[in-house]
């Protein structure tokens, strides 16, 4: 396909708003320093807009060949609709050049030709990149980069990539601040899981007429959500999942914004430090969750969202409340009366191993179920005795084994009936 180029008349209208622009942001950059870059840009806009040439530039841009096309028209991904107008183009097209331009307010001939030549080829394609990202918090690799499912890749962060981010994003800025004691800080943050898809683009006579296209957010979110809690069953129970962030490479009315928000707690324990040789276990893990397809309705679903619960609860006193609730849901079925014999007999029979580790399990759920009673009735003497700091994280590795064995179990087909396991 042959990519059409915009007229000189175009050019030279583009040319004069872009200058005009650049100088209003230089004048507002020193006199308002503390404003960030994209409020500079809207006051600078506003003081370049002259309306007495308005009617002249819309005219010239309506009659160019290419950009005449679109104008009116309302153009976008599906999700996310814009009304295509001449200012709008100029709006876009000048914060372009600035990103480009590293935000530096002088005129540069090969920046602006770079955004034409962009501008130009947008006008050509049919097609729009999506991207997704989303820091991983208290996750370090070893590696470079990895893939856990096959389209969702893992990567690890330099300090200078971490910082372009970080200063090229609004998002980011919000959720992470430079240094904070209250909430996780940029400083801390290296690994980031990341998957792309490509949709068409719309364009339409109106609002109303544009075809609606399926929200891959969500898909992405359950992802995502589910390699981080495969990496919570491996072993990585103190991590978050930061804002997801949807970029997309639309040149007009792209960029990014935040399609969900990170749980309200943060991570206060080591960072877990993922090994060149755990990777191929990590990745079966994943491919072992995507494959069962655990319904959240079913005993085993209430299971895993308990442990994930479980995982996020800051007090021990509540994280064993739910690991409790989650084992009961993981290994006892609808006929057993539960009680601490069954939950610990089964969940050391799940795990298998020999006569001492299983009386080692044993001996440590019927610990955790005599606590957790104490916790629901008030029963202060027993608290007392017990070492929650040490319990808590023994019970956590035990439940998070169970739930592996659990999940392994639905993904072949293989049905709870402790009257077949126990006595086959």
């Amino acid at each position: 396909m042959i990519m059409e180029k915009f007229s000189d008349k175009a050019i030279e209208v583009i040319t004069d708003r872009l200058k005009r622009t650049l100088q209003e942001f230089a004048n507002v950059s020193q006199s308002q320093p503390s404003l960030d870059h994209h409020t500079l840009l809207v006051i600078a806009e506003s003081a370049a807009y002259r309306d007495e040439d308005s009617e002249i530039v819309e005219h010239v841009l309506k009659s160019d060949s290419i950009i005449g096309k679109r104008v009116g028209k309302v153009i976008g991904t599906g999700s996310a609709l814009w009304l295509f107008t001449p200012a709008n183009f100029l709006c876009t097209f000048v914060w372009r050049y600035l990103e480009l331009n590293k935000f530096a307010p002088q005129f540069n001939e090969q920046v602006f030709g770079s955004v034409v030549t962009e501008a130009e080829e947008w006008f050509t394609n049919n097609q729009v990149m999506h991207t997704f990202q989303a820091f991983v918090e208290n996750l370090e690799l070893k590696d470079e980069t990895f893939n856990l499912l096959s389209d969702i890749k893992v990567r690890r962060l330099t300090n200078d990539t971490i910082s372009k981010m970080w200063n090229e994003s609004l998002i980011l800025q919000t959720h992470y601040p430079l240094t904070s004691h209250n909430s996780y800080s940029v400083a801390n943050l290296t690994t980031m899981l990341e998957t792309s898809i490509s949709t068409d683009i719309v364009v339409a006579n109106s609002f109303e007429d544009a075809p609606k296209q399926a929200s891959y957010d969500n898909e992405i979110r359950r992802k995502f959500e589910l390699v981080v809690f495969a990496l919570r069953l491996h072993g990585a129970g103190d991590i978050r999942l930061g804002p997801i962030l949807h970029t997309t490479d639309l040149w007009f009315g792209g960029g990014t914004s935040a399609s969900s928000n990170p749980a309200n707690w943060t991570p206060s324990g080591p960072k877990y430090v993922i090994n060149s040789d755990e990777i191929n276990n990590i990745q079966k893990t994943c491919n072992l969750l995507m494959s069962a397809q655990v319904d959240d309705g079913t005993q085993l679903g209430v299971g895993l969202r308990r442990l994930e619960y479980a995982a996020e609860r800051r007090r021990p006193e509540d994280k064993l409340l739910d690991l409790i609730i989650a084992l009961e849901a993981m290994v006892l079925t609808k006929n057993d009366r539960g009680g601490q014999f069954k939950l610990a007999l089964y969940s050391a029979h799940i795990l298998g191993g020999s006569k001492k580790e299983k009386l080692q399990v044993r001996d440590k759920i019927k610990e955790g179920y005599k606590v957790r009673n104490a916790i629901v009735h008030g029963d202060k003497k027993r608290l007392e005795k017990a070492d929650l700091l040490v319990l808590v994280p023994e019970v956590f590795d035990i439940v998070r084994r169970v739930a592996k064995k659990r999940v392994f179990m639905v993904s072949k087909g293989e049905p709870l009936d402790w009257d077949d396991i126990l006595f086959k």
